[in-house]
């Protein structure tokens, strides 16, 4: 089949001195480019599955896993907060005197 293609020149003189150096016809080695390029595009490229090494870190002495929101304030260097929070909690419960904490059984009253 003919057709009407153009051609950018670094291309053409690319695949003349190829098929020229292969002592290939101009027009067989720019069919076969065509389909080895045609070929290439339609594959999906092959990927490695990712895979991470675990490293043991360990746990700093102090640090505690089961609150982690204890554990945050630790990392982040906000042991306030903790105050704050619990303080907070306190007002919700009721409690109005600015400070005090209550205690399993205590009253804030």
């Amino acid at each position: 089949m003919r057709t009407t293609l153009t051609i950018d020149n670094d291309v053409l003189e690319r695949a003349r001195a190829i098929a020229t150096k292969l002592r290939t016809p101009f027009k067989t080695f720019v069919n076969e480019a065509l389909r080895v390029g045609l070929d290439h595009v339609e594959q999906p490229a092959k990927s490695r599955r990712y895979k991470t090494e675990p490293h043991a870190m360990g746990l700093r002495s102090g640090r505690n896993l089961d609150n982690i929101q204890e554990l945050l304030a630790q990392i982040e260097g906000e042991d306030s907060l903790l105050d704050y929070i619990s303080t907070d909690a306190h007002r919700w419960a009721g409690c109005r005197q600015p400070g005090h904490r209550r205690t399993s059984g205590s009253s804030c009253n």
